[in-house]
């Protein structure tokens, strides 16, 4: 039994919500709130899709199952994506320390 679905799902989520961000709550602040949700959302849908598609591939021995291994993975995307924002953020504020001090 392979765990190949839940990076792949991680991966989907995470492309999808940066699509969301650039296509649908660009300049809208108030749709940026809802991203942790969708991606739960996008992961159950895709636990499930995965667990009828391909089984063998996803740690689950039922749709339940299923469903919160995509969950999980959904919501690690948006985790992921926090990771870099705050590193990014973090490096950025280092950086304007070092010239103000300069």
């Amino acid at each position: 039994m392979e765990i190949i679905s839940v990076p792949a799902i991680v991966t989907i989520v995470y492309t999808l919500i940066e699509l969301y961000k650039k296509w649908i709550a660009r300049g809208r602040e108030k749709y940026l709130a809802a991203i942790p949700v969708i991606a739960l959302l996008l992961g159950g849908i895709l636990g499930v899709a995965v667990y009828y598609i391909e089984p063998s591939i996803i740690v689950a021995q039922n749709v339940w199952v299923a469903v919160i291994v995509g969950m999980a993975s959904g919501l690690s995307a948006v985790g992921g994506n926090q990771i870099f924002k705050q590193l990014k953020k973090a490096a950025e504020a280092e950086k304007d320390k070092k010239t103000d001090e300069e």
